[in-house]
């Protein structure tokens, strides 16, 4: 994406990720310098997609934040819709140019094992109250080991300080 907005202008742009895939990505960044990213997963009703929510109670996409000097993982936490699946999350924006990469496919709570509990913790902080739903959904399913638990418990002390 080119460099961040003017202080007078917000710049827009919107990449449809994988030929004739369900999965679009929209990345805003404001004159305020943040970065929101709506992930949506079109996803018509179908036997296919009754499975697919069965299996899953709730899923997240990963999206990469790529710069000259620095990459900056995030997870969308995708909230189930009639017809989609949509998630957004807002962050800093990258000082000049950067790539936004979500080749990844969704995925539930066991693919979110292995990744650290502060890494969780910067997408929890940076989605809605809608996002923050389903990261709880997710949480509900996880043993009090999982590093999302740990998160969501870190994340609940912060806000209570606050």
């Amino acid at each position: 994406m080119p460099k961040a907005a003017s202080q007078a202008e917000k710049r827009v742009q919107e990449e449809v990720l994988r030929d004739d895939g369900p999965l679009s990505i929209h990345m805003e960044v404001t004159a305020t310098r943040r970065l929101t990213l709506t992930a949506e997963v079109a996803l018509e009703d179908s036997d296919e997609r009754a499975r697919l929510v069965a299996l899953y109670t709730a899923v997240v996409l990963p999206a990469v934040v790529r710069t000259e000097g620095e990459n900056a993982r995030y997870w969308i936490a995708l909230e189930k819709r009639r017809k989609w699946m949509s998630g957004t999350l807002t962050v800093p924006s990258p000082r000049g140019g950067f790539q936004v990469e979500a080749d990844q496919p969704p995925v539930g709570i066991w693919g979110l094992s292995s990744v650290i509990a502060d890494e969780l913790l910067t997408s929890i902080k940076a989605t809605n109250n809608a996002g923050r739903r389903v990261w709880h959904e997710l949480a509900d399913q996880c043993m009090d080991t999982h590093p999302l638990v740990a998160a969501l418990r870190t994340y609940a002390e912060e806000e209570s300080r606050s």
